[in-house]
């Protein structure tokens, strides 16, 4: 397949991913962050907006990239809701979070890493699982 004219255009983020274009200027990186199991202690179902305790670990280290300029962005399946998401902007108010940290249920073409409780590595374009603890099996 020849593409003509866009050839001198593109140029690639990441060598791993030759599709996604990079802007002129340098690009903040962009973390999705989970909240429930990874950011804030999960040990139940309750009301849509229970949220456990900080996980102090993951708090220091999401408030050092927020200072190295990297964007967060909380990845969680309740903020669908807005009453919840407003509830949860609360909790990341009183636990000495920004404000103004996007909150949602949508995984974004600007998304650079993910880091959740859920997410399991996958090598691009092999569709091969990389697993400390052998929890999948690749290839049978």
């Amino acid at each position: 397949m020849e593409i003509k004219g866009k050839q001198d255009k593109l140029r690639t983020k990441n060598p791993a991913n030759p599709l996604k274009k990079q802007e002129d200027k340098p690009k903040k990186l962009v973390y999705y962050v989970g909240l429930h199991g990874t950011l804030a202690v999960f040990d139940r179902w309750g009301n849509m907006g229970d949220i456990g305790e900080p996980i102090e670990k993951m708090k220091k280290r999401v408030l050092a990239w927020i200072k190295e300029g990297i964007i967060i962005k909380i990845f969680t399946a309740r903020a669908s809701d807005p009453e919840t998401t407003s509830l949860i902007r609360k909790w990341l108010f009183l636990n000495g979070f920004m404000l103004d940290m996007e909150i949602t249920n949508i995984l974004g073409e600007d998304c650079d890493m993910i880091f959740s409780d859920k997410a399991r590595e996958v090598i691009f374009n092999t569709g091969i699982v990389v697993s400390r603890t052998n929890e999948f099996k690749t290839g049978e």
